[in-house]
């Protein structure tokens, strides 16, 4: 019984901790991720041509078909999903970007556990990582090997590293950042 008590503790007192306002700083706004919403600059559901305006043409564009392409900005880090001229989703490997709860590219992937309980594994074959479609977001891990090649069969390591964070339109039209959500 004691054990259990101490267990049980024990997560409480490190998800209370984890949640703290006063142990992290608050991001930039240039640099926030919101789930379900933005990172930094682009906002989902933004008109291309506004973003082009705010933060200029992008690097790179790739049309996937006639409604729908991605575009980047290496400046910002930023990679941008778009469908029929609107931004449907915005992701990012650099570390620059964080959550108020200060998940961010380069940290371990069981903090995001600890923020966003949600998170399941993709349901994209060969993607590895957590997901939460009804926050809208995703923490990603890219394996490679020693030489960068990708690795093709691959298992989730406990100790994996958050590699990329995309931010997608959730499930849920009220979506709030898990720090400032109700426990």
């Amino acid at each position: 019984m004691k054990r259990r008590w101490t267990g049980g503790l024990l997560g409480a007192s490190l998800t209370w901790f984890a949640l703290q306002p006063s142990t992290l700083a608050m991001p930039d706004p240039a640099h926030l991720i919101v789930p379900g919403k933005a990172i930094g600059p682009v906002a989902l559901g933004a008109h291309v041509s506004d973003l082009k305006a705010r933060i200029g043409p992008p690097d790179d564009v790739r049309a996937i078909d006639s409604d729908h392409a991605l575009l980047q900005w290496r400046e910002y880090s930023l990679v941008v999903g778009v469908e029929q001229e609107r931004v449907v989703l915005v992701g990012t490997n650099s570390n620059q970007y964080q959550t108020s709860t200060g998940l961010k590219v380069g940290v371990p992937g069981v903090r995001a556990l600890a923020m966003f309980p949600g998170l399941t594994p993709p349901k994209v074959r060969g993607l590895f990582g957590l997901v939460d479609d009804v926050m809208g977001i995703n923490f990603l891990h890219h394996p490679a090997d020693a030489h960068g090649v990708p690795l093709k069969s691959f298992q989730l390591p406990e100790d994996w590293v958050i590699d990329e964070i995309n931010v997608y339109q959730s499930s849920n039209d009220l979506v709030i950042d898990r720090k400032d959500a109700p426990l």
